[in-house]
């Protein structure tokens, strides 16, 4: 079982840990903590990313989509897979 938590370090008190002691009993489990990088920092880490930030930025159209679509496509990009936006409207950007 994988599960990964974000919070806060101030977050983190004895409701935190018995919370993890429920889910997952007396199994063996790794903690690794890292600073959380915002999510300006993590889109611009990557040239690539960076590059296509850019452009997207001058272009004069995008997508419209509800916040179920957008959940699914930030998780999908998240995990490093590249969504299908095929399916979204396209929309003139108002400048």
């Amino acid at each position: 079982m994988y599960s990964e938590f974000h919070t806060k370090a101030s977050a983190l008190d004895d409701s935190f840990l018995k919370g993890l002691r429920t889910i997952f009993k007396n199994k063996p489990i790794s903690i690794i903590v890292e600073e959380d990088m915002d999510e300006t920092e993590y889109l611009l880490a990557s040239p690539a990313n960076r590059k296509m930030l850019e452009s997207s930025l001058k272009s004069e159209e995008g997508y419209e989509f509800t916040i179920d679509e957008f959940r699914k496509y930030s998780r999908d990009l998240m995990r490093g897979k590249n969504p299908d936006v095929s399916k979204l409207r396209k929309v003139k950007i108002p400048k």
